[in-house]
């Protein structure tokens, strides 16, 4: 059986992401995958800029939309749609026909951005009371990066094969692939 487009995976991934943070419902826009840079930025904005009303976004967290050296279009589209209608959606005077429908201007009241690569940073959020929710929610995410993949519990089974063992990674399949991704992903991911 063929794979699903990476649009469907993601989809699928944002669905099991917003259940596990109990949100109500994820908007998904399907773009097609690499090929945001070919989409009209003014139709991402005005769908962003509607949702951030309707919704009252209070925080976003996005690409940095002037990071330097990003290679990935995806990523560099959705940051400057997505800070542009950050800044819009709090005007009265863009998309009236939104006000017109009852919606109101809303400004948010936090943003983060971050990058691929270690950059120069202007505020670091301790996440650490956190950080095994963002573990689990990596976890859901199988359509993209290692988070997804059962690395632990292949690299457990490997090693148990040539009779070793990892002790860090525990003794289930779970607390492997746990563990995988806490302290050994996201720990590389700082040195890179």
């Amino acid at each position: 059986m063929a794979e699903p487009p990476a649009e469907l995976g993601n989809k699928l991934d944002n669905e099991k992401i917003a259940k596990y943070y109990k949100m109500g419902k994820a908007y998904d826009f399907l773009y097609p995958h690499h090929q945001m840079d070919s989409i009209q930025i003014q139709d991402m904005k005005a769908r962003l800029i509607f949702l951030f009303r309707l919704l009252k976004v209070d925080t976003i967290v996005t690409w940095d939309p002037w990071v330097h050296y990003e290679e990935n279009p995806d990523h560099i589209a959705t940051a400057h749609a997505v800070e542009a209608a950050r800044w819009m959606s709090g005007m009265a005077t863009d998309y009236p026909e939104h006000l017109d429908a009852g919606l109101k201007p809303h400004a948010h009241a936090e943003r983060y951005y971050f990058s691929r690569e270690p950059q120069r940073v202007n505020r670091i959020v301790d996440i650490s009371n956190y950080i095994n929710n963002k573990v689990e929610v990596n976890m859901l995410n199988v359509t993209k990066g290692p988070a997804g993949q059962h690395d632990g519990k292949k690299l457990k089974d490997r090693l148990a094969k040539e009779g070793k063992k990892l002790t860090i990674l525990g003794d289930t399949d779970q607390s492997a692939d746990f563990n995988y991704v806490r302290d050994i992903v996201f720990c590389a991911r700082m040195f890179e």
